[in-house]
């Protein structure tokens, strides 16, 4: 998703102005918005059986790629329409696979659910197109933490997505899109609450500490790379505890609580079929694309410059990553995914000097050099006889 060669349509700056104040922020007009963003396009019928687990966005997390997999293979439809994520989103993360088909018409996304009870697109041309040229207009003027635009944008897709059941996970941090603390998030929440309402969708929200990382694969190859191995049993301690986190929050858009664990194998299943339905070669694209980047890009380890607690500055993470991650879709309409990295230890976590930290991917030895030593700035080591935040570690 590009930005405008000139600048974004008057009627973006119309809106944005309108809603950059708090006194503007009602959810009645917050409301009207979401409408008229959901009715720019296609909208499916509304569908009770049906939920999805959102994000208000920030990195380290697969809060959006593992709940579909659990509610779909529990019987429970999801119709995902979305914007790509920077780093690592559902829908530009599985776009990097040859084949993947992104944009849906009605007809293809509502095929995809029937076939695998998961389809996913994103919302150009088809769905809620007019929130895709705002969204990309708040990105152009630095507006994306706008609450008032960030809830219209979150329900404008659900409600043309036909769903009346959301989980979000509101992740608080450091230029975070929906509050930089937990009482700007709880603020935000009632506010997103009310709207939902009014446009019939029942919103649960589950504020996440996104100060720290919630889990080590930070960039789209290792998005996948982290969803394989949940899927075969062969995560680090690290990531299954993520997938625990990911597995309350699908019981809570399943509006039920069970100690019943997901059943890998029918989750492997779902995204092996899903796969298959929007174009790539199932499971086996995916395998053989970390192949491929395994072995076509560059590596290198990152090391603790010191003994210590080490501490992650996730805004500083993200922005090492998508600096050096292209934004520009490439003619044959899969996502680019030039670097990444995976974390070896969490915010938290005791290390000695000289401690390999992280491992940072590179599609050539340019982008490499330029990632690793942008991850390094993100990364403090304090004095043991420092507090920082518990974190998790392989």
């Amino acid at each position: 998703m590009t930005a405008f060669k000139d600048q974004p349509p008057r009627w973006c700056i119309d809106i944005i102005d309108t809603f950059r104040g708090r006194d503007a922020q009602s959810p009645q007009r917050i409301a009207a918005l979401t409408q008229r963003l959901a009715e720019s396009g296609e909208i499916l019928e509304k569908d009770r059986a049906a939920a999805d687990v959102a994000s208000t966005g920030g990195p380290a997390s697969l809060t959006t790629f593992v709940p579909p997999l659990i509610l779909a293979s529990n019987g429970i439809r999801v119709p995902k329409i979305g914007v790509p994520g920077r780093p690592a989103g559902v829908i530009d993360t599985l776009g990097t696979l040859p084949g993947y088909k992104t944009a849906l018409s009605r007809a293809e996304l509502q095929d995809a659910i029937r076939a695998s009870g998961f389809g996913n697109t994103l919302s150009t041309g088809v769905f809620a197109p007019e929130d895709s040229v705002l969204f990309r207009a708040r990105q152009q003027l630095g507006m994306q933490s706008v609450p008032a635009l960030v809830i219209a944008s979150l329900l404008s897709k659900k409600l043309a997505a036909g769903l009346t059941r959301v989980m979000f996970d509101v992740r608080t941090m450091v230029g975070g899109n929906f509050g930089q603390n937990t009482a700007e998030a709880h603020a935000n929440i009632q506010l997103l609450k009310e709207t939902a309402a009014l446009v019939g969708i029942t919103a649960h929200c589950v504020v996440t500490d996104g100060q720290v990382p919630s889990q080590p694969m930070v960039g789209r190859a290792e998005a996948l790379r982290g969803l394989l191995a949940l899927l075969d049993y062969s995560a680090s301690p690290w990531l299954e505890r993520h997938f625990v986190s990911c597995t309350a929050l699908t019981d809570f858009a399943q509006a039920r609580s069970t100690d019943e664990q997901p059943d890998r194998e029918k989750m492997r299943a779902v995204l092996d079929l899903h796969l298959q339905v929007q174009g790539a070669k199932g499971l086996s694209a995916a395998e053989e694309y970390l192949e491929e980047v395994e072995r076509t890009h560059q590596t290198a380890l990152l090391y603790a410059p010191a003994g210590g607690h080490l501490s992650w500055d996730m805004a500083q993470l993200r922005a090492a990553v998508v600096s050096n991650q292209s934004a520009e879709i490439p003619a044959n309409g899969r996502f680019p995914d030039t670097c990444g990295v995976e974390l070896f230890c969490g915010t938290g976590a005791r290390v000695d000097a000289g401690d390999p930290v992280a491992r940072v991917r590179g599609k050539n030895s340019a982008i490499l050099r330029k990632a690793l030593e942008a991850v390094g700035l993100s990364l403090t080591v304090t004095a043991p006889n420092h507090k920082v935040n518990d974190g998790g570690s392989i």
